[in-house]
């Protein structure tokens, strides 16, 4: 599992890359995404390790209503930079999807490493 402060770091760091991908050029989107990711990834890491959930199945569908609330909630808060509803709800969408899918990939590769790592010692 990885802790909480990278977590963020990681989320900020994939976000950032995929506004760039998108070819956003505006500061103040990136500053916008960096102050969102920041209060909506502690908030959601926190709750999460506060109300564990020892279900898979439970922890994927709290997870997953958590992230569907931030999606539309960032989406809101970049309507306000962006001024456009539609492209708001489309990064948000896309930046959220990113950092979720990538954060599976490397809880993935670390709980295979985990798992070898355990056996060898």
């Amino acid at each position: 599992m990885i802790d909480i402060p990278t977590a963020l770091i990681l989320t900020l760091i994939i976000e950032s890359c995929a506004l760039f991908i998108l070819k956003e050029k505006r500061i103040k989107v990136y500053v916008c995404s960096i102050i969102l990711n920041t209060i909506t990834n502690l908030s959601l890491n926190i709750f999460l390790t506060q109300y564990a959930v020892n279900e898979p199945i439970a922890y994927f569908l709290v997870l997953f209503s958590l992230e569907v609330a931030i999606w539309f909630i960032e989406g809101m808060v970049y309507y306000f930079v962006i001024k456009d509803f539609k492209k708001s709800l489309k990064y948000s969408f896309i930046l959220n999807l990113s950092s979720f899918l990538i954060g599976l990939v490397i809880s993935f590769v670390l709980s295979i490493i985990n798992y070898y790592n355990f056996f060898k010692a």
